[in-house]
């Protein structure tokens, strides 16, 4: 009997001096270690939830993600109740991107305790991530209400408004962080755009938020440039140039501090002083109509007229809208005039897109369907019947040219054949045609009849080419 309890208590030593040694190693970040000491550990250990918490832990410490969520899982299958095995499920699984898996980690926590700020504001994390910006504003309001003096938390709240572009009430959310804490550089940074996007009287505030910031940041990037732009706001544009010119002497070369060196330059009346900076902004970004132009009016202004006239022509071309958005519109447009029966809008939308790219042939065939017919009495006013005739002659001439439409070619023989024959029986050589651009023109009978017999010869290859079809 006192041997078992001997070998019982070396066991439980054994155990506990273990765990402790990888306890210590964890403390002093020696994940590596933890990891290679797992090799002598024998199968009972990975019963031992506290083993394994301290293995999944170096996993998480050498950023191997995966397998440190794997061994929480085993920890908390062991434990259900200890709520750190809940917390590293959840942090790991946020690393992997499983959000699932860590929001129900911490509705856990919170089902076991739901005043639990740390769950509570990691959830709000995950649901802000997650663009549910509803369910994120909730709970930070309500950590507030229990903390008004959070700074962080505002500024949580803040990011929420921005993103749903409540730019104002986002202000406020940020001026009542920074009050919190005027030393974060960071902090101060976000609400000074904040500002510059409101405008107007923000505007002035912002400059005076960022002397403050600066007093407590002296060397702070950001802060600078954010004051270079506040002063440029408020068309301090010597003062903005200064502010500029001194981060771009300390090497400062990002694209927003060499171009409002320019345009500040410019606006200052420095025309000459400008040319450089907007010359070395034009070599980082050649599609900008605005430094284009800058450049163009500062040379034209001092000692280069033939370079401003270059400039600014590429002014005028970045300044064209993409030909594909152009098109776009123009269909858009085509397709709501349709739709609300605007049968003369849509056809002169559509036939201007298909003169613009004349390969979408189905451009024409939405007009023509729009001004169908059975034949050519079926119109009921003559200027419809006009429209009818020039698109249905128009789309059958284009269609012979870029492959036929089978399916169309028996329709718009029989309807252009009644044209032939209203021309036979009133004894005249034209009719009359309106185009959906308005423009009229005169349709002969010899042009209708060189139509209608290609599209007879077309309709007999196309049943020809279909029986052989047939019989293969």
């Amino acid at each position: 009997m006192n041997k078992l309890i001997w070998l019982l208590c070396c066991i439980a030593f054994t155990a506990y001096a273990q765990k402790n040694s990888l306890r210590e190693l964890i403390n002093r970040k020696q994940f590596e270690e933890v990891l290679s000491q797992t090799k002598l550990l024998t199968s009972s250990d990975s019963t031992h939830a506290e083993t394994m918490y301290s293995i999944g832990e170096a996993y998480e410490g050498l950023l191997k993600y995966k397998d440190a969520f794997r061994t929480y899982k085993i920890c908390y299958a062991l434990d259900s109740l200890n709520r750190d095995f809940l917390y590293a499920m959840a942090r790991t699984a946020t690393n992997l991107g499983k959000v699932s898996e860590a929001k129900s980690s911490y509705g856990k926590i919170l089902a076991m305790d739901s005043t639990n700020f740390y769950a509570s504001y990691q959830l709000a994390r995950l649901h802000y991530q997650l663009d549910e910006l509803k369910d994120a504003m909730q709970i930070y309001s309500r950590l507030l209400d229990k903390d008004q003096d959070n700074s962080a938390l505002w500024r949580s709240l803040g990011d929420c408004y921005t993103r749903t572009r409540q730019n104002e009430i986002a202000a406020l959310s940020y001026f009542k962080a920074y009050s919190l804490n005027r030393e974060n550089g960071s902090l101060a940074n976000t609400l000074i755009n904040t500002l510059l996007r409101l405008g107007g009287k923000d505007a002035a505030d912002a400059l005076a938020i960022c002397d403050t910031a600066l007093f407590y940041n002296p060397g702070n990037i950001q802060l600078r440039q954010s004051k270079g732009m506040a002063l440029y706001t408020n068309k301090q544009y010597a003062a903005a140039d200064s502010v500029y010119t001194a981060l771009m002497a300390e090497g400062d070369s990002s694209y927003t501090t060499v171009s409002y060196t320019g345009v500040s330059r410019y606006n200052a009346g420095l025309f000459l002083a400008s040319i450089e900076p907007l010359e070395l902004a034009y070599q980082m970004d050649t599609t900008s109509a605005e430094i284009c132009l800058l450049l163009g009016s500062s040379l034209g202004k001092t000692y280069d007229r033939e370079r401003a006239f270059v400039f600014f022509d590429k002014a005028e071309k970045a300044m064209q809208p993409s030909e594909l958005l152009v098109n776009q519109l123009l269909l858009f447009r085509a397709d709501i005039h349709m739709k609300a029966r605007n049968f003369e809008e849509s056809s002169r939308l559509y036939y201007q897109a298909y003169q613009r790219n004349k390969k979408q042939i189905d451009y024409l065939a939405q007009i023509a369907f729009m001004y169908s017919a059975k034949n050519n009495e079926s119109y009921r006013t003559e200027e419809e019947k006009q429209r009818g005739l020039f698109i249905h002659y128009y789309y059958a001439s284009e269609m012979l040219k870029n492959g036929p439409n089978t399916g169309q070619l028996r329709y718009l023989t029989n309807l252009l054949q009644s044209f032939h024959q209203e021309l036979f029986f009133k004894g005249i050589k034209e009719l009359p045609m309106l185009a959906p651009d308005g423009k009229r023109s005169m349709l002969s009978a010899d042009d209708l009849q060189a139509v209608i017999k290609a599209l007879e010869i077309k309709n007999k290859e196309s049943k020809s080419d279909n029986n052989k079809n047939e019989a293969l």
